[in-house]
């Protein structure tokens, strides 16, 4: 009877950082994603304004707050795990 190689389990601190790679580890094609959400966010808010005639500060919070604060996370991000894995 052949026996079943055993796998090892990974602990929670591996499945914590898979996670973090995907949310975080940026590529070309997220990049470009970011800049285009940033512009949208822009459009948006100017859009609103400009129809509406009242300045809304939701699309205005995303495209200088949270966007920008994204990207600089998953830059440093990157950049360290690009570190690490040499």
């Amino acid at each position: 009877m052949k026996r079943k190689a055993r796998r090892k389990s990974r602990g929670r601190s591996y499945r914590r950082t898979k996670h973090l790679d995907v949310f975080f580890l940026l590529n070309w094609k997220k990049s470009i994603s970011i800049v285009g959400l940033w512009a949208l966010a822009v459009f948006l808010h100017n859009m609103v304004y400009g129809l509406a005639g009242f300045e809304e500060p939701f699309f205005f919070l995303i495209a200088v707050f949270v966007i920008p604060a994204y990207l600089i996370a998953s830059i440093v991000y990157t950049l360290d795990f690009h570190r690490r894995k040499k």
